[in-house]
């Protein structure tokens, strides 16, 4: 497999997808405000920790770019887990309580990400190393000021910053709701340069106090559920109008894909005890329930003879994530 940095085809193939279905999941109610903060260079992205999973897909949507993340690495414990989270560029890193020879592998992932940073790849992380559903921040790990301070010492010339990104949502569980993301004020890593290097561990403190009050101030209020009702009116008036228009297709549409109509969100909430990781499995469900559907859909069209359907149809899937992605990206940013 490529180093985490470089492009890969597959990667690049699938994000637009994820981005239209992160949206989707929000209902199209993912604001980011001051994205126009976020400067050029090496960027690490420091988040406040609340939702799991959904946590890194907000970044990934708001960054408009290939992301490295990190991510706790017990959840690493498979082989299929490693490869599914090598591909989504993520990397393991590991806690005192995973045991000391887990411990020595993080000195692996500290290197992928200094590479990543030096080729202006960002690095997502949670400094606090848990989530919770708080409003407060919880104490902060040193891991995101050593992986700064090394990629600024790599490189004196080179622009490192740290990036507080503050998310809140409506919220944990539910699908279809709100998320809002505010950029804090970036901190320029290189004005903690002379302090470590006569004193690293003083350097670490003080920008986890600098990041602690940026993020602080960058978080939202936590926004207003958002309404669901006009958005089962829609749905269902499309059926109607579907039905009355082509009612062969919308028999296809009903007896060939059941799967869509999977309550994935009572079955996330039997899957995990973890309230904020809910929405976390609900998303991969959805995710892989919408491409198991295309596919699904096509073939049932092929078979039933209507090649120029099932065209057109596979069609749309893959340009319309795309080309959504692209209309609510530019309708959905405040600067």
């Amino acid at each position: 497999m490529k180093e985490i940095w470089e492009h890969r085809f597959w990667y690049s193939f699938f994000r637009p997808w994820v981005e239209y279905a992160a949206k989707c999941h929000y209902s199209n109610h993912l604001e980011v405000v001051g994205r126009d903060l976020i400067p050029d260079g090496s960027v690490v992205f420091a988040i406040n920790h609340q939702n799991g999973l959904m946590d890194a897909l907000t970044v990934l949507c708001t960054a408009q770019q290939p992301v490295v993340f990190l991510c706790r690495g017990d959840i690493f414990s498979t082989r299929a887990a490693r490869w599914a989270f090598a591909f989504l560029r993520a990397l393991p890193v590991y806690r005192p309580r995973d045991g000391r020879q887990a411990l020595a592998a993080n000195e692996a992932t500290f290197d992928a990400c200094h590479q990543a940073l030096l080729h202006n790849v960002p690095v997502y992380i949670a400094p606090e190393g848990t989530h919770h559903a708080g409003p407060d921040l919880l104490p902060f790990k040193k891991g995101f000021a050593q992986m700064a301070c090394r990629a600024q010492a790599a490189d004196e010339s080179r622009s490192v910053s740290v990036v507080p990104v503050g998310i809140a949502y409506s919220s944990f569980s539910a699908p279809w709701t709100r998320a809002e993301v505010q950029i804090g004020q970036p901190i320029d890593v290189s004005q903690f340069m002379p302090l470590y290097h006569t004193d690293p561990i003083a350097a670490y403190n003080a920008m986890s106090q600098q990041l602690r009050a940026n993020l602080t101030k960058a978080i939202p209020t936590r926004p207003a559920t958002a309404p669901r009702l006009w958005l089962i009116i829609v749905v269902a008036l499309a059926l109607i109008a579907l039905g009355i228009a082509c009612p062969k297709t919308l028999i296809i549409l009903l007896t060939a894909n059941p799967l869509a109509f999977i309550p994935t969100t009572w079955l996330s909430r039997r899957l995990t005890d973890d309230p904020q990781s809910v929405q976390t499995v609900d998303f991969g469900l959805r995710l892989a329930l919408i491409l198991i559907y295309i596919i699904v859909h096509t073939v049932w069209l092929a078979i039933a003879g209507r090649w120029a359907t099932a065209v057109v149809s596979l069609a749309i899937a893959i340009i319309l994530p795309w080309a959504m992605g692209y209309f609510v990206k530019k309708r959905h940013v405040k600067h």
